[in-house]
């Protein structure tokens, strides 16, 4: 039995690996794909639709279950490029946010001119 599970434990674990891939990176989707919704218009187009296109990538790998390392490969890396994509609009909106609180800051000190 204990041979047995030995034989097996490469197997077990390479299909734990593809398991968390797939689930990590239709989280990363599903967060990405919330916040495009929270943010609405605010999100630049571009931005919004390269986030859709990975996300629907992803979510293709993620319904394929394939085995296949290539594919998880592909998973992992879209999910990376995702998470980056992420990071840029959060970053973009944050000067965005600080725009728009300088701009009231000038009309602000222009009415009291």
């Amino acid at each position: 039995m204990v041979a047995d599970a030995q034989r097996h434990a490469a197997e077990d674990r390479r299909q734990r690996e593809e398991v968390e891939a797939r689930n990590h990176a239709d989280a990363i989707a599903y967060q990405v794909e919330r916040q495009l919704h929270d943010l609405g218009d605010r999100t630049p187009m571009h931005e919004r639709a390269r986030a859709e296109n990975m996300m629907r990538e992803i979510r293709q790998l993620v319904q394929d279950q394939s085995t296949d390392m290539a594919r998880l490969r592909m998973i992992e890396r879209l999910r990376r490029d995702l998470e980056a994509n992420l990071a840029g609009i959060a970053v973009i909106l944050d000067l965005l946010d600080r725009l728009t609180t300088l701009q009231r800051e000038v009309e602000q000190w222009r009415r009291r001119s």
